[in-house]
């Protein structure tokens, strides 16, 4: 009723019998009994139930047959907050999934290939040796970056379509040679997709498809192993989470509705000894357990006036040999002795929880191969007559810097370096900015409106005020209102989002105030419309046409409303300018209005219009680390081309 896989060994010779001959075996017919008991409350009554069923067929195999056990080691998973720990298992290794003819003449192949990670070793470089069916040499392949894809030139005369294998070999980072043992596939044609798939993985003479790991785990609080995860043999690695203790809360035992008291449990179990035989459960308290501490000793002393010397059987006797143990295991205890200096409850507390995280987060682990019929191996198997091996408990530890950041970080002070001497040097003098047409064209927009006495409509798109295109915007909003109010032109600006309404307003507000025509503001025509794609397009569409807008602008990010609102402007003759960083919208953008801001010259527009010493140094902060990522690219193309992954390594990979 566990939803778990148990596994059980028996020696024929420790029960006094033996295993039938393999001509024998036809006679026997395996069955698998079960029982269980059931006793009423009181315990007056007991009863037994008991049932069998019929098992499979008996097999005979040997131990040759058994799956490979893999050495393994269990290690803190690197970078995470110590919330994870990793079972590992070998070396890491690479296997084909695909193959497909890049050319109709069948003489270039392109292969995929996927990369089974161990959890803490990385593939350097991969060498594919290909050869046909009957054996003969196809070519090798020496990937130096494994990109998850090889192109092999096929000799000629090979046979179109024909199977092929391939053996591959993996050097991990740090290595100056390939591992000795080559993962080996045979390529198979697949008539249907007229693709090749990569069949049955073999590693050191056993097909991994076929072979499955179980991981049994246990913490020091638990007396036994339990089945954790089963994991295709393809895998190289698994990763438990280890979560932190929840708040310890007292069980509730019993509801007094009289006086309506809980009456609760307040003891938690900390630490448990390693036969199971006693437990360390204090409680929340510490007066509370330094009395049940006393009573326990009262007890053993009891016990031991009424068990007569020798005497090992009685239930007395049984009850001593338990009670002594609680008490020495406790009086024993590190964190029992570091508790009992405490001054206070609270300090009890934090010492004892302290001792329940380590005790309930360090884990220890088994593992078993099995085929999934019937044939499995467990580490007994691997280390028959030695002695056993003792209990390894790890503790997952949480790291301060995420090392595979680092790049990130030197990244991060270089720009931050580049933002201080830019804002330096925009003080001190003009910096230039390349001219922008949309924006050089600003004047002559508004300016248009204004010869022709109608409106400027001002669209801001779908951001909302935690997004950064709804920041940019409502900057570029701040400078059009400036234009509009210093050529007493109306402006209005529909919102699709009623939170960014108050900004706009106070945006386009302040630009009048500074314009030094307050009066000329007028709050209801920045206003919410709907938050409905197609509504708010035909709501943007109808004002166009009715208010006969001269000027419209575009400024945000857009989804599929873009064409239908800039075609309608289009149509009815108006400017349109629009700026935006999403890709899929720029070339309806660029076929209906009469000019476009591209990507980063729409976040770049409020520096270009205002002039700002800050945002123009942010700007140019910016402009330098680019200049810095272009040589970055080149310095690692020419690295990657001399077959030097340094660089590459050092790099985050996302």
């Amino acid at each position: 009723y566990w939803s778990q896989v148990f596994y059980a060994k028996v020696r024929p010779a420790d029960n006094g019998t033996a295993i039938p001959g393999p001509a024998q075996l036809e006679n026997y017919v395996p069955v698998l009994c079960y029982q269980d008991h059931w006793s009423s409350p009181d315990g007056s009554r007991l009863e037994s139930f008991s049932a069998a069923a019929l098992g499979e067929k008996l097999r005979l195999a040997s131990s040759a047959q058994l799956p490979i056990l893999p050495g393994y080691s269990v290690m803190d998973k690197a970078n995470d907050k110590g919330d994870n720990l990793v079972v590992s298992f070998g070396r890491p290794f690479a296997f084909v999934t695909l193959a497909a003819y890049k050319n109709q003449a069948k003489t270039k192949l392109r292969v995929n290939y996927e990369i089974s990670g161990n959890g803490h070793q990385e593939i350097d470089r991969l060498k594919f040796v290909f050869a046909d069916s009957r054996g003969r040499p196809l070519g090798t392949v020496m990937e130096n970056y494994p990109d998850k894809i090889v192109h092999l030139k096929v000799p000629p005369g090979t046979k179109p379509g024909e199977n092929f294998q391939t053996s591959i070999y993996a050097r991990v980072l740090g290595e100056k040679d390939f591992g000795p043992d080559a993962i080996t596939q045979e390529i198979v044609y697949d008539l249907s997709s007229f693709m090749f798939t990569g069949g049955d993985v073999t590693f050191q003479g056993q097909m991994l498809n076929s072979i499955y790991y179980d991981i049994f785990s246990k913490n020091q609080l638990s007396p036994d192993y339990s089945p954790g995860m089963r994991i295709g043999a393809l895998s190289r690695s698994y990763d438990q989470a280890v979560p932190y203790p929840s708040s310890e809360m007292p069980a509730i035992l019993k509801y007094d509705p009289a006086s309506k008291l809980l009456l609760t449990d307040h003891h938690f179990t900390v630490a448990v000894a390693s036969d199971g035989q006693a437990a360390f459960s204090p409680s929340f308290y510490k007066q509370d357990f330094q009395a049940y501490l006393k009573d326990l000793a009262g007890e053993i002393t009891e016990l031991k006036g009424k068990v007569a010397p020798g005497d090992s059987l009685s239930e007395d006797a049984a009850t001593l040999k338990g009670k002594l143990a609680e008490q020495s295991f406790i009086l024993g205890n590190a964190a029992y002795k570091l508790a009992a200096k405490a001054k206070n409850d609270r300090q009890w507390r934090k010492i004892l929880r302290r001792e329940l995280d380590a005790n309930s987060r360090s884990y220890t682990y088994k593992l078993l191969a099995t085929n999934g019929k019937g044939l499995w191996r467990d580490e007994s198997d691997n280390a028959a007559g030695s002695a056993q091996t003792p209990e390894k408990y790890l503790y997952p530890q949480g790291e301060w810097f995420d090392k595979s950041k680092l790049a990130t970080l030197i990244a991060s002070f270089l720009m931050g370096i580049l933002v201080v001497y830019a804002l330096y040097a925009t003080r001190r003098k003009d910096m230039y900015i390349r001219p922008i047409a949309g924006l050089e064209e600003l004047d002559n927009a508004v300016g248009r409106a204004t010869e022709m006495g109608r409106p400027v409509m001002f669209v801001p798109g779908w951001g909302t005020l935690g997004e950064v295109d709804t920041i940019a915007s409502m900057m570029i909003l701040n400078q059009i209102a400036k234009k509009t109010a210093e050529y007493d032109i109306r402006l209005i600006s529909p919102n699709v989002d009623y939170y960014v309404v108050p900004l706009a307003q106070e945006m386009v507000q302040t630009a009048y105030n500074e314009a030094g025509r307050p009066d000329a503001y007028t709050q209801n025509d920045i206003f919410f419309v709907s938050d409905t794609q197609f509504a708010f397009c035909a709501a943007v569409n109808g004002i166009t046409i009715r208010e006969r807008v001269a000027t419209v602008f575009y400024m945000g990010y857009f989804f599929a409303e873009a064409l239908l609102m800039t075609e309608t402007g289009n149509q009815s003759g108006a400017i349109q300018i629009a700026a935006t960083d999403a890709i899929t919208q720029i070339p309806f953008f660029i076929t209906t209005c009469d000019y476009t801001l591209i990507g980063e010259e729409f976040y770049a527009a409020s520096a270009y219009l205002s002039r700002n010493p800050e945002l123009v140094g942010m700007l140019k902060a910016q402009d330098y680390f680019k200049i810095l990522i272009v040589i970055g690219i080149l310095i690692g193309t020419f690295l990657s081309t001399l077959n030097i992954n340094a660089l590459l390594n050092f790099l985050p990979f996302e």
